[in-house]
């Protein structure tokens, strides 16, 4: 850092423009040029030993290098003194080392070393390629920038990285590569560098990485590459690829070998050069890379086609090829290029060394040869045929893996090898034939002469002929196989040929030739077949032979196909079904399928029956007699019909073959039908026995699982059928039938449009099939077996017992079985079914009614059925419930059906008993009324059937019209009925009867009765009558969600819509109209007794059950609809006519509704029933509370004011609540979930009355809510103690996850309920706000404030929390004295929910609440810092970006020019806090961290607080800043705060001077910076009184000097310039310290001052007036001058630096004013030349200096005064000039120029101010000055001055002879100027010195001679 006096220097030289001189330095890795100048070379020789030591210990090859390079030797070695030879030995030695260095480039050590070698020997200019590549393999780092900082890269590859030594940026390796693509030369410097290293005793790993990775990326960024790149790195992979390298250059070589054939074709010659140079010398190590580079170049060069001899043997000679190849194999190598050239080469020369049978061997068992085995296969057995015997024997393993391990490859050589032998069966193709079958042997590759293919080929040939005879081969060979290798170890290529030889067989299974499957079935081969794919073989053969021998199929072939069908069956023995038991009943259902004989299958039938006999099951024991002959015993069966059927059963021979002239007996089919027939009666007799339990269960189970086996399940339905009619009491058969047919509805109901015949021809009356169904079967199978169901199903009906039919009917799924029946097409056909079905029913004509009222679409056939039920004498009388079901039929939509239901309706008027006795079952309707009714209604019988509406128009008008008569009646005068109306005793009994049967209604098919009733009753019926009726049926409707219920099933959509109508009569004027009963509910209890509750309130509770209906069993929307409908009648009208109880309980029903009801439609109904009901503080007070036991129903005891007086009404209110139990009638409800929902309501209804009077009970549920929210917060989790111990037992590890288990369970409603309690808890801090913003102040104080403060503290989440502050902001703003107490507890409260909460809206609350309960504070009289204190307290632990917002609504309401100092303080105050938390940081990690550790939050906060306000509010809270923060450190502006507050200060100023420049001509804000600089002043005289300062203070208090000066600088920007200097001036009357500083800034005003007078300053505008101030201001330092450089009265002078500060201040002021202001300037001039006499030669220099400047700055004005001058100037700086001489000391021819010690320098430097101020004497005084002249030029000729190049002495003498040359006439300058003559040739400046003669010359022609003279003497 340049001196004060070089300042001035510098300053006063820029008059004559002299320069310094350039910086100097030395290149170095560890420090900067300027710190290497000073370290010499024998202490960085120490360091590179060092660190050559900790490298040999690392890598001994380093040791060497210790006693050259590094040697005491080296340390006197210069390079330029040494031989070209030398040089280039130690350069060898030099690039060896750094080779070897590469590994450890980033070690300390290692830069040890290479700092010396640079400095040593110059590596950094003479090795640069060597040591850039020591460093590239690190080039991203910044080891690498710096090495190429000191490198000299002119002239070099490296030329580019120049830009690197300026930025300092890393080169990414991207960039390199790309460099390398351009410039080749780099690419082959990089490539040399990696050569250099490929030996083993230079190898390095880390340079052999990057250049493997560089050069991929290389080749990667050039595709495509270009030729001249592949011949510029052919030369170094050829390097890489040979003999003697390290194996990390080869491996590197060997990456981008296979990177460059990836981006590039090669040439064929140039990869098989790759390939041989690669191939010949690999080490063992390297197999497997040589190997996979061998892969990768087969891949990515497919061009290759065949590989050179050579490389192929070189291949074979790799170690451990085939396991290297299997390695890669594994791991997904493309091994198949490879492959394609190498296996065919290896058959061709398989014989030639016996390395290459070893390694085909190894290579057929180990890898995935693949399609590639098919061309080695071929040139092996090729090769086979010309080998020996013994040759034959070594191949022969080989050929024989090839088969087992390629069968496919191995069949196509073979095939293929057969093919192009020569056709005409000479000697070779027999000879290769015999070599095949030699090696083959036992194979199914093996050839088949005949076929002139293999064995394999052979069975899949197109001659059946030669499939036989490969079939039998193969079967041979592996049976043969089986006993020769008995024992053998080969089991693996056994069971391969196992598998492939069953493969044959059953492929062959499938075959179409019958000859072919015949041998199939007979080859031994075929048992071993396991049984799954046996018998899968097996059923394709059967269904080969069905499709061959079905209708209209070539018979020719029948003959064959049934012998092979034989044997099939055959094989489905029992042995068979022994071996595999999961078969044995798929192989029954397979034999039962073909024992039927259709057609001319009856040997095969025959064959199957026989199977069947030997299974060992009780149905097939009755087959036993069942003949199985062929010939003439089908004949005789045909003849004799009593064999087929059984002695004991009479026949029809008719049936079974038919004689008539014209159509002779088919023995054929007589044989058939008698032999079908006769298996049918041997099953049905078994199933007809008397125990036929299992034989039942089975044949149902056979027909159930026939879905495969049509004719199976046919045949044993025809059994059952028979089996019925062997047997009285067929109950199992028809059991078993019913059960088959339900099974199979889906083929019974599409069997309605079946065209074959009916199902009385299947059977005939005894139960036997008829020929004719025989012949149906065989053509249309399916429809036949539909006629069979259709039988099974009637016969089963009429044989089942009533008991068996309900049961049937009870196990159907969605509709009875009778609809079932109904639904059946067509009708006709199945009305005998419905029929059997409904004779053995208790109830048909019930049964019909819940058809025809259930379904709509059966109404018709439902209705025909019921009639002749009607009319039968012997039949019941109908059910009640029948006539209103008929009613509703005939009210359908249907024509026919509502002409059928009246028609039933006059049968059952007519019904004999029902005439005479009426419904006397019931009781309901006596014959006459009926029969007069239905006769009534047959009147309108037309009109009924022509309209769906016509029956309920026609009994309307039968019936009276309850509303009209009423009417008539209270006007006194008779009603007048319609035209056809009943008198009034039949419609009476008939409006009776149907109020009295509504109630019977309640099932599905009453439904629609029901509801037409309704219709007909609502205007036949008072709304009194009609409503008891109404609640009867939903008494019976399964409309119960209690689980003990009997009405177990769920209600269906017919009977919820009937709720919803019936609630419709629910209405107030119905409830009014019930006779009044006991409404009285007894003591304690919630509900009515039974017994004595009114028909009002019996009613109510139906409606309230309603209400409730569906929400536990989860009904979903339908259930919704009722609870709808019930809620929707709960309005106000119906509300008022309740009696109290009952409305508790409706509005508890609707409240509860309202918030639970999973239904919205259900809770808009149910808020909207609320909205209207008339509410009372007095009826909602009760239901305050959370426990679970029942509500006393009375008062809290928080007081209150006093109230009004009840009225009667409200007694009688609070008395019926105290007697209730509200937790029973709010049902499932708990006390807390009664409490929120009150809470909730109490959220949106404003219109209650009394409201107010609801503070006190919910001040208490508050205190509750919050106890019980932390006691269920706090409560201990499962498995620990009271204590907190884990009680559980951690030994027991069974029981570690159901105690998990557990602990989630118990968990789980502890959790419940604490968010419960704290929904409840926000809803009542909610409801208390909504009523305190209504409530008067006298209801206010029953709220305890204190009780919300703690529920805002305890607050679980943000919603309570806010809701809390909200009421607190109330109360505060309504009641300020009762949150006076809490104002702190609050205040720490918003800080919990600044850190707690993220939403913008918590803060706002926050800030709101804040803002409120401040003004109560101040109120109060307490002090505002406390409240700032608390606020400030909050901040740390709240997000960065809430700090801001809190602060602001603080200051909104509080005054601002307390608060915001007090504020900043606090800030502070937290700033230093937290410096002080911080751990102390070291090393580089401090240097980032300490401007965070600076710029902490609160100072950042404290700058966003500054910025909120104006700018004169913003300074004057910075000076309160600044005298607080003083005031609390006791008046020590040392300590941390004040100094803290002051760069606080300082910042806020410099940013008001740079957005507030016209601040300055704002008056108020002058003054306020005034007051700041003040402050400041006071600060810096504090500091300066502090004499008694410690050594340990005393940096505390220059730091805080320097920040107070820093302000100081800030305030002299935004200060106008006079005041500024004003004050500064004050403080030159304090410590020398102060005054120093002082002076600096004033120097710098002066500075800036000097500025503005410039011109081109004064043209932009610069304000005159201000800068006229300033000067004046500044001018009065002229007067203090006196007494800062002279002693004082007691002879006490101040310190030398702070003259010097003086001096330099007078200076700039001299410069700066000197021509504008000259009279103070010329005053102080002999002070300074007084000074100029100074003991201390600095300040002799400054006054020399500052009387230049000012002399300078005068110019003429100075004339009267320089002749004074002259002589003490010229004194004081000859005596400089002298004091020159004397410092400098004689120098050796060994020492610099620049090497000069400080003595010297100081002497330089006050020589120059001398020569400075002579200077300004001869630009003023010019030719005045001859007489001194003499004495000038002994100063400017000085031998000391013309030798010190320091501080421009020498040049500036220089200049001042120049200058005396220009204003000195020559006469008077020539005599003194020769005189020094002498002394100027001694120096050696002839011609430089004599400048002066040449300008003279110039300037005056009449001395040219004498000048002319003076050169030639020169």
């Amino acid at each position: 850092m340049p001196s004060i006096l070089q300042q001035q220097l510098q300053q006063v030289s820029s008059t004559w423009g002299t320069s310094t001189g350039k910086q100097k330095g030395k290149p170095s890795l560890l420090y900067s040029a300027q710190e290497a100048s000073d370290i010499d070379v024998q202490t960085l020789f120490e360091l590179a030993q060092e660190g050559c030591n900790q490298l040999c210990a690392v890598e001994p090859r380093f040791e060497p290098y210790q006693s050259t390079l590094f040697s005491q030797a080296g340390l006197e070695t210069i390079r330029d003194e040494r031989t070209k030879a030398e040089n280039a030995a130690m350069d060898a030695s030099i690039d060896a080392y750094l080779r070897l260095l590469t590994d450890h480039f980033l070690s300390a050590a290692a830069f040890q070393t290479l700092e010396y070698l640079v400095r040593r020997y110059r590596i950094n200019e003479y090795n640069v390629n060597a040591l850039i590549a020591c460093g590239l393999p690190y080039h991203a780092t910044n080891h690498f920038v710096r090495l190429v900082q000191i490198l000299r890269l002119e002239q070099t590859c490296w030329q580019f990285l120049s830009p690197m030594q300026k930025t300092g940026a890393a080169m990414p390796r991207a960039l390199l590569a790309q460099r390398c693509i351009t410039d080749q030369a780099v690419l082959k410097a990089i490539c040399e560098a990696a050569k250099a290293v490929s030996h083993e005793a230079s190898a390095s790993s880390k340079m052999q990485s990057f250049y493997a990775v560089l050069l991929c990326e290389l080749l990667l960024t050039s595709a495509p590459v270009k030729e001249d790149l592949v011949r510029c790195l052919l030369p170094y992979l050829m390097t890489g690829l040979g003999p003697d390298i390290s194996a990390d250059y080869r491996a590197a070589s060997l990456m981008i070998l296979t990177q460059l054939a990836s981006q590039a074709t090669l040439s064929d010659t140039l990869v098989t050069g790759l390939l041989q140079e690669m191939l010949q010398h690999v080490p063992r190590k390297q197999g497997a890379q040589a190997v996979l580079v061998l892969s990768h170049l087969m891949l990515t060069q497919p061009q290759l086609k065949q590989l050179p001899t050579p490389v192929f043997k070189r291949i074979m000679k790799l170690p451990d090829l085939v396991d290297h190849l299997r390695g890669l194999a594994d791991k997904g190598m493309a091994l198949g290029p490879l492959l394609r050239l190498l296996l065919p080469h290896l058959g061709t020369s398989i014989l030639d060394k016996k390395l290459y049978v070893k390694v085909a061997q190894s290579m057929v068992k180990t890898l995935p040869l693949g399609v590639h085995a098919q061309p080695f296969a071929m040139a092996l057995l090729d090769k086979l045929t010309e080998a020996s015997e013994e040759q034959k024997a070594s191949l022969s393993p080989i050929v024989r893996s090839l088969d087992l391990a390629f069968p496919d490859q191995m069949d196509a050589a073979v095939n293929q090898l057969l093919q192009q032998s020569p056709g005409d069966g000479g000697a070779t193709a027999q000879g290769l034939v015999g070599v095949l079958q030699s090696a083959l042997a036992g194979s199914a590759h093996a050839p088949l002469l005949p076929a002139g293919t293999t064995l394999a080929s052979a069975v899949d040939a197109p001659s059946a002929e030669i499939r036989i005879a490969a079939l039998e081969a193969l079967d041979a060979a592996y049976q043969a196989g089986g006993e020769e290798d008995a024992g053998a170890a080969e089991s693996g290529a056994r069971q391969g040929q196992a598998v492939f030889v069953q493969g044959a067989v059953l492929r062959r299974l499938q075959d179409e030739d019958a000859s072919v499957v015949n041998v199939v079935l007979s080859l031994p081969s075929l048992h071993q077949v396991p049984g799954s794919l046996l018998y899968n073989g097996l059923a394709a053969v059967l269904d080969r032979f069905d499709r061959v021998t079905g209708l209209n199929s070539d018979k020719s072939r029948h003959k064959a196909w049934r012998a092979v069908a034989k044997k099939a069956l055959s094989l489905l023995s029992t042995a068979f079904a022994q071996s595999n038991p999961s078969l044995r009943q798929q192989a029954v259902l397979q034999l039962l399928q073909h024992s039927v004989a259709l057609g001319r299958t009856h040997g095969v039938a025959a064959q199957a029956v026989k199977m069947l006999q030997a299974y060992d099951d009780e149905l097939f024991r009755g087959l036993a007699a069942v003949s199985t002959a062929d010939g003439d015993n089908t004949k005789k069966l045909a003849a004799n019909p009593d064999m087929q059927r059984g002695t004991d059963t009479p026949g029809s021979a008719h049936e079974l073959a038919p004689t008539t002239p014209d159509r002779p007996v088919d023995f054929d089919k007589a044989a058939s039908l008698a032999f079908n027939q006769a298996i049918i009666h041997a099953l049905a007799s078994q199933l007809a026995s008397t125990q036929p339990q299992h034989s039942l269960a089975y044949a149902q189970e056979l027909i159930l699982a026939a879905d495969a086996f049509p004719r199976a399940g046919h045949l044993l339905l025809l059994a059952l059928l028979q089996a019925c009619h062997l047997t009285p009491k067929p109950v199992g058969a028809a059991a078993a039938m019913l059960m088959v047919v339900t099974a199979r509805w889906g083929d019974v109901k599409g069997s309605g449009a079946s065209t074959g015949p009916t199902p009385v021809a299947v059977v005939d009356e005894v139960g036997v099939p008829t020929a004719a169904h025989f012949r149906h079967w065989q053509r249309k199978a399916g429809k036949s077996h539909a006629a069979v169901l259709q039988q099974a199903l009637l016969a089963g009906l009429r044989a089942a017992s009533s008991q068996q039919l309900q049961q049937l009917d009870a196990q159907m799924e969605t509709h009875s079985f009778l609809t079932s029946l109904l639904q059946l097409e067509p009708r006709a056909l199945f009305k005998p079914h419905c029929t059997a079905f409904l004779d053995k029913a208790a109830a048909p004509s019930l049964l019909l009614s819940d058809v025809f009222g259930t379904t709509s679409a059966l109404q018709v056939p439902a209705l025909q059925l019921l009639q002749p039920y009607l009319t039968a004498a012997n039949t019941a009388p109908p059910s009640p419930v029948l006539l209103p079901r008929l009613l509703a039929a005939a009210a359908s939509s249907t024509q026919q059906a509502r002409a059928l239901a009246l028609d039933c309706l006059l049968a059952a008027a007519c019904h004999p008993e029902l005439a005479e006795h009426g419904l006397v079952s019931a009781q309901l309707l006596a014959g006459n009324h009926l029969q007069a009714f239905l006769h009534a209604l047959a009147l309108h019988h037309e009109d009924i059937k022509g309209d769906s509406l016509g029956l309920l128009q026609a009994v309307r008008r039968l019936l009276p019209d309850a509303g009209a008569k009423g009417k008539a009646a209270r006007h006194g005068h008779a009603h007048k009925a319609g035209a056809h109306a009943l008198d009034s005793r039949h419609s009476t009994a008939v409006v009776h009867y149907m109020l009295d049967i509504l109630p019977e209604l309640y099932d599905d098919s009453s439904s629609s009765a029901a509801s037409l009733l309704l219709h007909i009753l609502t205007s036949s019926a008072a709304p009194a009558q009609l409503l008891p009726s109404a609640m009867a049926l939903l008494n019976k409707l399964p409309l119960s969600d209690e689980p003990s219920s009997a009405q177990s099933s769920a209600p269906s959509g017919s009977q919820l819509l009937l709720a919803c109508q019936l609630l419709q009569l629910f209405t107030a004027e119905a409830f009014q109209a019930l006779p009044k009963g006991n409404q009285a509910v007894p003591k304690g209890k919630g509900k009515a007794a039974k017994g004595t509750a009114s028909p009002m309130v019996a009613g109510l509770e139906v409606l309230l059950r309603l209400g409730r209906y569906g929400l536990t069993q989860g009904d979903g929307q339908p259930a919704g609809r009722v609870r709808l409908a019930a809620f929707q009648r709960l309005g106000a009208e119906l509300y008022a006519v309740m009696p109290v109880q009952q409305q508790m309980e409706a509005f508890l029903a609707l409240l509860n509704a309202s918030s639970r009801d999973p239904s919205s439609a259900v809770r808009q109904a149910a808020r909207a029933a609320l909205s209207e009901l008339p509410l009372t503080a007095l009826s909602l007070s009760p239901l305050f509370t959370i426990s679970d036991q029942v509500a006393s129903g009375g008062q809290v005891d928080t007081p209150a004011p006093k109230t009004r007086r009840r009225s009667k009404a409200e007694s009688s209110v609070k008395q019926a609540a105290e007697g209730l139990d509200l937790l029973e009638l709010a049902g499932e409800a708990t006390g807390l979930e009664l409490c929120t929902s009150v809470l909730e309501l109490l959220q949106w209804k404003s219109d209650i009355q009394d409201e107010a009077e609801l503070l006190a009970p919910l001040t208490q549920v508050l205190q509750q809510l919050l106890s019980s929210f932390i006691q269920t917060r706090h409560m201990p989790s499962p498995g620990l103690s009271a204590s907190g111990m884990d009680t559980s037992d951690d030994d027991d590890d069974d029981s570690d996850e159901s105690s998990s288990d557990t602990e989630d369970d118990a968990e789980q409603p502890a959790l419940q309920r604490s968010s419960h309690h704290a929904y409840a808890l926000a809803l009542a801090l909610q409801a208390v706000q909504n009523i305190a913003e209504r409530a008067p102040e006298a209801w206010l104080k029953t709220v305890d404030v204190g009780l919300v403060v703690q529920c805002a503290k305890e607050a679980p989440d943000g919603a309570v929390r806010n809701a809390a502050l909200t009421l607190l902001a109330i109360l505060a703003t309504k009641l300020p004295e009762s949150a006076l107490h809490h104002v702190l507890e609050v205040v720490s409260v918003v800080g919990s929910t600044a850190r707690q909460q993220e939403d913008t809206h918590s803060h706002e609350v926050a800030a709101a609440t804040l803002g409120a309960i401040a003004p109560a504070w101040l109120q109060s009289g307490k002090p505002l810092s406390e409240l700032v204190a608390a606020v400030v307290a909050l901040l740390p632990s709240m997000l960065p970006h809430r700090r801001l917002p809190l602060l602001t609504a603080l200051l909104a309401v509080v005054p601002q020019d307390a608060a915001r100092p007090t504020l900043l303080l606090l800030l502070l105050q937290k700033a230093l806090q937290l410096s002080a938390q911080q751990p102390p940081l070291v090393g580089e990690a401090s240097l980032q961290s300490r401007g965070k550790q600076e710029e902490s939050w609160p100072v950042a906060l404290a700058t966003s607080v500054c910025h909120q306000a104006v700018l004169l509010v913003r300074i004057e809270a910075l000076t309160s800043l600044l005298q607080q923060a003083v005031a609390e450190s006791q008046q020590q502006p040392h300590l941390p705060l004040p100094s803290l507050a002051v760069t606080f200060g300082t910042t806020q100023v410099q940013e008001a001077g740079l957005g507030l420049s016209a601040s300055r001509s704002c008056s108020e804000a002058q003054a306020a910076y005034a007051a700041l600089l003040e402050q400041a002043v006071s600060q810096l005289h504090l500091l300066g009184a502090d004499a008694a300062a410690t050594k340990h203070s005393r940096k505390a208090h220059q730091a805080a000097q320097d920040r107070l000066y820093g302000l100081l600088e800030a305030l002299a920007q935004v200060m106008e310039g006079g005041a500024y200097i004003a004050a500064l001036l004050r403080l030159c009357h304090s410590s020398e310290s102060v005054i120093r500083r002082a002076l600096k800034l004033i120097t710098t005003s002066v500075t800036e001052l000097a500025l503005q007078e410039q011109p081109e300053s004064k043209e932009a505008g610069g304000d005159d007036g201000t800068a006229l101030g300033t000067a004046d201001a500044a001018l009065d330092l002229c007067a203090l001058a006196p007494a800062l450089l002279q002693p004082g009265e007691d002879g006490v002078q101040l310190a030398a630096s702070t003259r010097q500060a003086a001096l330099v201040a007078v200076s700039t002021l001299g410069q700066a004013l000197g021509r504008t202001r000259p009279q103070p300037i010329i005053a102080v001039l002999p002070t300074l030349v007084a000074a100029a006499q100074d003991k201390h030669r600095s300040v002799r220099s400054s006054a020399l200096a500052a009387a230049a400047a000012c002399l300078s700055a005068l110019g003429s004005q100075a004339l009267p005064l320089l002749p004074k001058m002259v002589p003490a100037v010229i004194a004081a700086a000859q005596a400089a000039i002298d004091s020159l001489a004397a410092s400098i000391p004689q120098q050796s021819e060994e020492e610099e120029m620049d090497e000069i010690e400080n003595s010297s320098e100081g002497a330089a430097l006050e020589a120059a101010a001398a020569l400075a101020a002579v200077s300004a004497l001869v630009d003023g005084l010019q030719a005045f000055l001859s007489p001194h002249l003499s004495a000038l030029l002994h100063l400017l000729f000085s031998p000391a001055v013309l030798a010190c190049n320091q501080a421009d002495c020498s040049k500036t003498a220089g200049s001042i002879r120049i200058q005396l040359a220009g204003v000195m006439p020559a006469r008077l300058l020539l005599g003194p100027l020769f005189g020094h003559f002498d002394g100027a040739v001694q120096v050696g400046l002839q011609e430089q010195e004599f400048g002066g003669l040449q300008a003279i010359h110039l300037n005056k022609p009449q001395t040219a001679a004498l000048c002319s003279l003076a050169c030639v003497d020169c």
